[in-house]
């Protein structure tokens, strides 16, 4: 994954983590390397009110604003580090996931 300015709040975990809140996120912020998104928890049907995470591209892949990402089969959603980022309402922090 590629540090783009937008992107400067990137932080890596020393030790993945496996991301078992939600298996489904919906797209709002899209960058070159991945996006911002809201996860669906588990236990909600087309309930996207769990946390938000930043979700790594894969290479040649490409998110857009309102896409519903699930998690490949045959992978895991794993946190890999935190991304932080500043909105309207302040600075936040969120996992960084990617699917391994």
């Amino acid at each position: 994954m590629q540090s783009t300015p937008e992107q400067s709040g990137i932080r890596m975990a020393k030790q993945k983590t496996k991301f078992t809140v939600a298996n489904k996120f919906e797209v709002f912020q899209s960058f070159e390397d991945g996006a911002l998104a809201t996860s669906e928890v588990k236990d909600y049907i087309s309930a996207f009110t769990g946390p938000v995470v930043f979700l790594v591209a894969e290479e040649n892949e490409q998110f857009y604003d309102g896409q519903i990402v699930t998690i490949p089969k045959g992978k895991s959603a794993m946190q890999i580090g935190t991304y932080s980022y500043e909105s309207k309402a302040g600075v936040h922090t969120v996992p960084i996931i990617a699917f391994e």
